[in-house]
């Protein structure tokens, strides 16, 4: 599990309950997360490991390009990417 270097996340002022932004500008993608979720993507960032009871939540974070399985999938991303972007 590789967490994105290319991730920010930010805590948004004035929310209640809690959210936390999420960007990822290789994959061009943008997300709100509720509190629950920041602290199981934190984690994921911190340990490496995930909560198998919220494969769902999981499954959109390696769809949306926040996680890879390993740097190098991140890296293939980021090659598939530029050669997109040099194609247009």
């Amino acid at each position: 599990m590789y967490y994105s270097k290319n991730n920010i996340v930010v805590k948004i002022d004035n929310t209640f309950p809690v959210e936390y932004a999420i960007l990822n500008p290789l994959s061009g993608n943008f997300d709100i997360l509720e509190k629950e979720e920041y602290d199981q993507l934190n984690n994921i960032q911190q340990t490496g490991t995930i909560d198998k009871h919220n494969k769902g939540f999981i499954n959109h974070l390696f769809e949306r390009g926040y996680l890879f399985e390993d740097k190098a999938d991140e890296d293939r991303s980021v090659k598939r990417q530029l050669a997109n972007f040099m194609e247009e």
